[in-house]
């Protein structure tokens, strides 16, 4: 349905699971995923990435110090800035980063919602 809108709590309701992002949409380059976290993720490292809390707190904790972000806060995370999220209570956010093209035998396909 191309010209239909995306609700994102319908999406959310469809996964239970905390840490795994899903994808919504795409445009151009980009994924714009849904994600639910909970407690301390492990270190990334990828390209730019946009982090937009929708509900609840994360904190992004950097190198040099950390973000906090509530409930209609984003941040975006330059190219190659280690950081990894942390969120004290179950929070929702949307991730948008670029698109990476996986090969089977190196990571599995995205999940779509």
């Amino acid at each position: 349905m191309p010209n239909a809108a995306i609700n994102l709590w319908d999406k959310f309701a469809k996964f239970a699971d905390l840490g795994s992002p899903r994808v919504i949409a795409e445009t151009g380059n980009c994924q714009l995923k849904l994600v639910k976290l909970l407690g301390k993720e492990v270190w990334r490292f990828p390209a730019d990435r946009i982090v937009l809390v929708l509900d609840g707190e994360l904190m992004l904790g950097l190198h040099d110090g950390a973000v906090w972000l509530s409930a209609g806060e984003m941040y975006v995370v330059p190219r190659d800035m280690e950081h990894h999220p942390l969120a004290t209570d179950e929070c929702s956010v949307m991730l948008v980063e670029p698109k990476i093209e996986r090969g089977a035998s190196v990571m599995p396909a995205e999940i779509w919602v």
